[in-house]
């Protein structure tokens, strides 16, 4: 796996909040794109991302905690036009080694496993304390799986 390390601004997201296993996230997505498009958020050349709080060899699948989110690049939508459960954060920028994911989202926990446990620890690297999250390049609902691309982003120290 080559990574590479990347420097990243904090960013303002538009939120969704997931518990529960992590394949499960899609229903938090769909959430999302309904509330953007109500919103009248105009999505392009914004990231749509997924925020990992916890190891999910550590917490349980019904306690995993995870969300769903659109970069926002235009201001931030009224906090009183958003529906319960939306929300406007921030995603901590910092130095983070990232990965790129070719194919079906079913392949991402070894992709993980493979960035953290081997590539990470043979170039040097070591986790700090703060959520990794992933970036989908491509629209699962326009391409076949094994198109999609995904970058993965673990923050590093140092």
């Amino acid at each position: 796996m080559e990574i590479k390390i990347v420097e990243r601004d904090d960013v303002k997201v538009l939120a969704v909040r997931h518990t529960g296993p992590y394949p499960e996230v899609g229903a938090a997505f769909e959430r999302l794109g309904r509330v953007v498009g109500e919103l009248g958020i105009d999505p392009s050349g914004c990231e749509w991302l997924g925020i990992w709080y916890d190891d999910p060899q550590k917490v349980p699948a019904e306690e995993l905690r995870s969300d769903a989110c659109l970069t926002l690049l235009g201001g931030e939508p009224e906090a009183g036009s958003l529906p319960e459960g939306v929300r406007v954060d921030t995603l901590t920028g910092g130095r983070f080694a990232m990965a790129v994911h070719e194919g079906s989202y079913a392949g991402l926990p070894a992709a993980w496993a493979e960035l953290v446990d081997k590539a990470m620890p043979a170039a040097g690297l070591t986790c700090r304390q703060a959520p990794c999250f992933e970036i989908y390049r491509k629209d699962p609902e326009h391409i076949p799986e094994e198109e999609l691309v995904t970058e993965l982003y673990e923050p590093v120290a140092g």
